[in-house]
Parts: C-alpha cells; sequence; structure tokens
C-alpha cells in the first residue's frame, strides 16, 4: 500500500519538480542588481554559460564579466538576446520582466520571473546539501515558504541522520 504522504493517481500538481541540467547551456539573466546577482552565482556553480543584459550592473556582475566568467551586455533587453538560451531569469523589478516573460513563453524557454512567481514558467526551489545529497523544496511560488520548509527538513535530518 502507498504511504499516505505520497501523490494519488488523479492528484494534480501546480508545478513539475525537476532538476536541470544547465551546465555549458546559456542562461540568460535580464536585469543586474541583488536578485542577478544572487541568481548568477548559482547559475555559475552549476557551470552555465551566463549571459547578463542590463544598462547597469553590480560590482560583483561587473568583476565576474571582468574575469570572463560571463559576458554582460551594458545595454537594454532585446528579444534576440533569448537566442540559444535555455532558460532566463528576469529581475528589473520592472515592465521589462513582462516583456521577457511574454517574449521567454512565445520560444519556449522556461522563465523565472524575479517576485512574479505566478507570471513565471519555472521556481527556483531552496536548496541544501545534507548527507551527500541535495534537497530541493519549492514553496508552490512562495521563497518564504520553501526556505522555512527547507530549514526544517535540514534541522530534521541533523537531528536523526539517514543510515
Amino acid at each position: 500500500m502507498r504511504p499516505a504522504h505520497l501523490m494519488q493517481i488523479g492528484e494534480s500538481l501546480s508545478m513539475l519538480p525537476i532538476s536541470l541540467r544547465v551546465n555549458g547551456r546559456r542562461v540568460l539573466v535580464v536585469g543586474g542588481g541583488t536578485v542577478a546577482t544572487r541568481r548568477v552565482r548559482t547559475f555559475l556553480a552549476a557551470d552555465a554559460e551566463v549571459v547578463v543584459v542590463a544598462p547597469e550592473a553590480s560590482a560583483t556582475l561587473i568583476a565576474l564579466a571582468g574575469e570572463g566568467a560571463l559576458a554582460w551586455h551594458a545595454r537594454r533587453y532585446v528579444e534576440s538576446d533569448l537566442d540559444d538560451a535555455w532558460l532566463v531569469q528576469t529581475a528589473t523589478a520592472s515592465p521589462v520582466d513582462d516583456v521577457v516573460a511574454a517574449d521567454a513563453e512565445a520560444r519556449r524557454v522556461w522563465c523565472l520571473k524575479g517576485g512574479d512567481p505566478a507570471g513565471a514558467t519555472a521556481w527556483m526551489p531552496a536548496v541544501a546539501r545534507v548527507e551527500g545529497g541535495t534537497i530541493a523544496v519549492s514553496g508552490e511560488g512562495s521563497a518564504r515558504r520553501a526556505v522555512r520548509l527547507r530549514d526544517r527538513i535540514v534541522d530534521l535530518l541533523r537531528q536523526s541522520p539517514p543510515e
């Protein structure tokens, strides 16, 4: 018999939990502020080919571009920026995010939309590495909920490590 906490036939998911292998694949980040910087670090850690498009960028992004870790185009977004992208992160906190999301949808490119999970086609989970494994928790669009759940799971695993 299937445990009660597992999905039952007929239950629906509002999203599909999945892990993506982005190493060597182009990830576009539109925006150059705090959210963009945080996400760029994650994408670089996954060995993605990161392209940032933003008229201005944080000191960290500028330094990473100077080191050759990413490509930075110091200008406004244009639709062709999505050429060859597998994933896009919007992080402008402006109507540009809506334009990027619409363009990404038309091109069938997954879009992480900063501050607007309902308008996104993908969400970043809260992640932790514990006991040689990776835990990724979705808050169904709520980053705060995901972080709370992840932290509770990590605490439980540390109290009672798996065999």
